[in-house]
């Protein structure tokens, strides 16, 4: 209760610090005109296909353990999984994903969440090494870049040196170690799978694609002329934001991020601020426009499995 209290404390606090920014800089707020039809269709699309490119992972990952979702039940899960995190924090979407799939195919949470925890060192790793790849591309390897370097620099570095550790497992019931014994497991089952490992990384490139075009386009909407390089950098750097998920969609987490890095990159913090709030409100379109009605429909095959198991 009390931690459901602060993250609604926050989110006003947010809310009204970007407002208030937003308020005192009316020069910034008026490049919104240049704003089209046209690009915000293109934005909501891009962010559609971030949605479906989660619902394969979803369905890439499910299929390990013999589970074969229909194109609507990964596609409908996703929906409602995205829809989920912006409406509670610590992806309250996640929870809602894992307790269908138990529900309805019997698919228990340590198993898949250690999978889905796996995930992420592939993923990461694949982010901070495209990050540090762009850098290179954009001769962006200087002194005042360091945050964005450092940042990408210790997740490779990191997260390489846990990929090749031998398999392990702490005899403790910690909650933190076992969290670390559940990763480890699941890191197993994707190096031992090698078509697994190699669907994972093809979606993960798509995701970083798809989103470095959603910042290209964002920087377009509103009238400013950046590389695709700088898109991807960006949307990489964004992604980082689900680590402080205190909020709701990470609001304010993302926002700060995206704001500090535009501002490095001497497009302007102000710019990077519009730019993220673009980009989540196309999101936000999509998910709470498909979200409610899977919801609708993801629980009505819920409840009947549950009156076929009563007759």
């Amino acid at each position: 209760m009390m931690r459901r209290y602060a993250s609604t404390i926050i989110v006003l606090v947010v809310i009204f610090l970007i407002v208030f920014y937003l308020w005192n800089q009316r020069e910034l707020v008026a490049t919104l005109r240049h704003i089209t039809f046209t690009i915000v269709l293109l934005l909501i699309l891009l962010r559609l296909a971030i949605m479906v490119l989660n619902g394969l992972f979803l369905y890439i990952f499910v299929e390990k353990f013999n589970v074969r979702l229909r194109v609507l039940e990964w596609f409908g899960l996703a929906a409602v999984t995205t829809m989920g995190n912006y409406i509670t924090p610590l992806s309250g979407g996640l929870i809602a994903r894992a307790a269908y799939l138990k529900h309805q195919h019997r698919l228990p949470y340590t198993k898949f969440t250690a999978l889905l925890a796996a995930n992420y060192i592939v993923m990461f790793w694949l982010i901070g090494f495209t990050g540090l790849l762009t850098l290179g591309w954009l001769d962006q390897f200087t002194v005042d870049k360091w945050p964005i370097i450092i940042l990408f620099g210790a997740v490779v570095v990191a997260l390489s040196i846990f990929a090749v550790l031998p398999s392990f497992h702490f005899q403790s019931q910690q909650r933190w170690l076992q969290a670390i014994n559940s990763l480890g497991d699941g890191w197993q089952q994707i190096r031992s799978d090698r078509l697994l490992l190699a669907k994972i990384t093809i979606c993960t490139i798509l995701v970083i694609i798809v989103n470095g075009l959603s910042f290209w386009v964002g920087y377009r909407a509103l009238g400013i002329t950046v590389t695709f390089s700088v898109g991807i950098l960006l949307g990489l750097i964004a992604a980082f934001s689900i680590f402080i998920n205190i909020t709701p969609g990470s609001l304010g987490v993302q926002e700060a991020m995206i704001s500090l890095s535009s501002e490095l990159l001497g497009i302007g913090a102000g710019q990077g601020l519009l730019v993220v709030l673009l980009i989540r409100a196309a999101s936000m379109v999509s998910a709470f426009t498909l979200g409610p009605i899977f919801t609708i429909w993801l629980t009505k095959q819920v409840q009947s499995v549950e009156t076929s198991q009563q007759n």
